[in-house]
This record gives structure tokens, C-alpha cells and sequence, in this order.
């Protein structure tokens, strides 16, 4: 069983893509196909995610062959709440745990529970940056990988300028 507790697949989407963007910072801009294609998303929607990001300032984007979407701000300095507020709401906290209130007001055995549990993630979104979030990824085995990837077991599929994948520890160009 899981339990997202709120969180959109847009902010899903927002989190990780500028997750990617922050392991790939020194590469540049990357195309919203590129970032797709890794995450295993539709692009269109994606992109609908990213220009959030970018009406925001967390992101910036360019056309043309050198254009694509990079990081606004400095991952070092930028929290998981920031980026989640910026394309969504905070779940709240103390709704119901099961998705469809129907005890009487007050007297859910679980409200207390998704209290202490919302405070928890909304302070760990408040303290976590993006570099920490990214660095994290990118050390667990097989870091953001395309299922579709040429990549064996722990290299990491890279996105390269034009959206293909590359293995290994750098990203090509």
C-alpha cells in the first residue's frame, strides 16, 4: 500500500526534474524531451510543470538548438518546499488518511496520526535542498534511470542535448 500523502503528480514532476537539472547544472540547458524521456513522462504535460517552474524563477528557458530549461537558483539554496509550492499546494495536514472523510468531525482515530505525519514531511520539504535531494539520487544504485535505458545495473543513464541516453559517469554532448 501506498500513500502519497497529497502530493501531485505535478509535484512529482517538479521535483524530480529539477532534481536532474541540479546532477546535470554544469552541462547547461537540457530539452523538455530530454528530461521527458528520462522520467518516463509525457512531455507535453511536463512541460506544462517546467513553465510553472519558470513563471516562478526557479527555472530559465531558451529556444533553439542550445535552448532548454536550467535552474533559475542555486540548488544549494533552494528547498523541496519552494519548488512543491511553486506548481502546487502543501498537502494538508490532518485530512484523512484513507482519501474520503466520512467519520463524524473530530472523532477520526487518525487525524492526530496525519497531523504529526504532515508536520514531519512539511519540515523535512522546508530543510531539504535540492542539491541534498539531488546528491541523493544520484549516490543511490542506479540513480534517475530511463527504463528504456542502454545502461546496465548501477551506470546512470545520462540525458545528452539532443534527448538520447548515454551512459556512464559524464553527460555528452
Amino acid at each position: 500500500m501506498s500513500h502519497n500523502f497529497g502530493f501531485s503528480e505535478a509535484a512529482n514532476l517538479a521535483v524530480h526534474s529539477c532534481a536532474l537539472l541540479a546532477a546535470g547544472r554544469e552541462d547547461g540547458p537540457l530539452p523538455a524531451h530530454g528530461i521527458a524521456s528520462v522520467l518516463g513522462v509525457s512531455e507535453s504535460h511536463l512541460r506544462k510543470v517546467l513553465l510553472q517552474l519558470v513563471r516562478n524563477g526557479i527555472l530559465r528557458s531558451g529556444r533553439g538548438a542550445a535552448g532548454g530549461f536550467e535552474l533559475a537558483e542555486d540548488p544549494a539554496a533552494l528547498t523541496l518546499r519552494r519548488i512543491l509550492e511553486a506548481v502546487d499546494s502543501m498537502p494538508v495536514s490532518g485530512s484523512c488518511l484513507l482519501g474520503r472523510p466520512v467519520c463524524p468531525a473530530g472523532r477520526c482515530v487518525f487525524t492526530e496520526l496525519t497531523g504529526e505525519i504532515g508536520s514531519k514531511i512539511d519540515r523535512a520539504m522546508s530543510e531539504t535542498t535540492l542539491e541534498t535531494f539531488a546528491g541523493a539520487l544520484r549516490a543511490s544504485e542506479g540513480g534517475m534511470r530511463d527504463e528504456g535505458s542502454p545502461c546496465d545495473g548501477g551506470e546512470d543513464a545520462r540525458i545528452v542535448r539532443d534527448g538520447a541516453r548515454a551512459c556512464g559517469g559524464g553527460r555528452g554532448r
